[in-house]
């Protein structure tokens, strides 16, 4: 049994050390899932006036249309994530993809190929058409991770243009807003030009200023891996609580960013991590994400669910489900 316990708990830690932060509002702890994806679709110029569509894990679509800087924000829910975005470019759709809802996901010709990439079948590229068609089905084969991978590679590609430009080698161009004024990322975009043949087994090509290079899967990627490394924050999580019953001693994790602490109430997107952990079928009732105390030093925070699971059948063996009540205390202190 401490085993099914500690499961979600696990994943529950990666979630506060990489994505806590996505909450940028205060929802008074309430559980609606109601929640937004924003960016910036440009391909060098802004994409102003266009449909930026989203769907689900669950199929379901918003829509909503760019601004004149190629801003937009649409609607997505909370508990149906992964989400895959898209944006119509007059005859040409540009694609992207979000592992949680309020965060930033940009839509250019960097994170299309960038997904194009996380979603290949073995060496074969799958039109991306396809993939936001079925998403419902396939979501699950496209992981942060793989995006992370992906990102790094592109970035290994245009190593010369982001440096040029001043940008990291483990520049985020699907997370990190920017404006589309010729600067930064938005000149890199404009140095590019991306052409995918997705014929098995597929070819890619980056003209780079004039310069064409095709696009290597396998490139060395060393210097270029996104969330790779040790953490370099000055903030500190110690967690507490009980699970079923089971005392939870204090666990530490050191060296989180400001970033990783998260800034509103609402469990939302922790319930999804623990339902993930579960599986479809398992059930969150009773959820409260709330911040207790707050201050420039120290932000304490109480996350209380009952998590009822299902039964799982492992080699013919039926472990029958459980529901177990959590009551754990996320204390971040800043050295």
């Amino acid at each position: 049994m401490k085993s099914m316990i500690m499961i979600p708990i696990v994943a529950l830690f990666s979630l506060l050390i990489i994505s806590c932060s996505s909450s940028d509002s205060d929802n008074g702890g309430g559980s609606s899932t109601a929640g937004t994806i924003s960016g910036t679709a440009a391909v060098g110029m802004a994409i102003a006036g266009e449909t930026v569509t989203s769907r689900d894990r669950n199929n379901n679509e918003n829509t909503t249309t760019t601004g004149p800087d190629g801003g937009f924000s649409v609607a997505v829910d909370c508990s149906a994530s992964p989400y895959v975005i898209k944006v119509e470019n007059g005859g040409e759709v540009l694609y992207s993809f979000a592992d949680a809802c309020n965060v930033v996901s940009n839509i250019t010709t960097m994170t299309n190929l960038a997904l194009q990439e996380a979603s290949k079948n073995g060496v074969i590229y799958v039109d991306l058409d396809d993939v936001y068609a079925n998403f419902s089905s396939i979501f699950s084969e496209i992981t942060q991770q793989d995006i992370n991978d992906a990102i790094a590679k592109v970035n290994a590609h245009l190593a010369s243009l982001l440096s040029s430009e001043g940008l990291p080698n483990v520049y985020d161009f699907f997370s990190t807003a920017f404006d589309a004024d010729g600067t930064g990322i938005d000149a890199v975009l404009d140095g590019i030009t991306i052409t995918i043949d997705e014929s098995s087994p597929g070819v890619i090509t980056i003209d780079i200023n004039g310069s064409t290079v095709s696009f290597d899967p396998n490139i060395d990627v060393t210097g270029f891996e996104i969330g790779g490394g040790a953490l370099t924050g000055d903030w500190t999580l110690t967690i507490s609580g009980t699970a079923g019953g089971i005392s939870i001693s204090n666990i530490v994790i050191n060296g989180l960013p400001a970033a990783g602490v998260p800034t509103g109430s609402d469990p939302g997107e922790i319930n999804q991590i623990f339902n993930d952990s579960f599986g479809s079928l398992g059930t969150i009732s009773n959820a409260s994400f709330t911040i207790v105390s707050s201050s420039d030093t120290e932000v304490v925070i109480n996350y209380t669910a009952t998590i009822t699971t299902p039964d799982i059948v492992v080699e013919n063996i039926t472990i029958p489900g459980q529901t177990i009540s959590y009551d754990l205390t996320f204390t971040y202190t800043k050295e």
